[in-house]
């Protein structure tokens, strides 16, 4: 129980890490040059499944196979819609709003779907 608690810390202190380190070198990117909005959020999604491969290959964790239909498409298209909002908020506004901005949301699920407390 106590390994398992370890892992689990590590693993969300080095999502938090990452996530900060991918933010500052974003607003860097944008404040330095003129990098476009989706080009940096294509630049997003392909290094993200670079990383995703290295992960399955080093035996992190495995792939799920799910098939391609209209609706799994659509969820596709809606991420990469949001990267790229959040993209463009971020070359818009400065790093705190952008991250009070992302603290907005949170998991409370209203209609009840998830098991969570406001």
């Amino acid at each position: 129980m106590q390994k398992d608690f370890i892992v689990a810390a590590g693993a969300i202190g080095f999502n938090y890490a990452v996530t900060m380190a991918i933010i500052f070198v974003n607003k860097f990117l944008f404040l330095k040059t003129a990098f476009p909005i989706l080009s940096l959020a294509a630049a997003h999604l392909c290094v993200t499944s670079l990383f995703t491969r290295a992960a399955h290959a080093g035996g992190i964790f495995k792939l799920r196979h799910a098939e391609w239909d209209a609706q799994i498409f659509a969820i596709a298209c809606l991420q990469g819609g949001a990267i790229a909002l959040g993209q463009a908020s971020l070359k818009m506004n400065s790093v705190g709003f952008f991250q009070a901005r992302s603290i907005h949301w949170s998991p409370y699920d209203r209609v009840g779907v998830v098991d969570a407390d406001p």
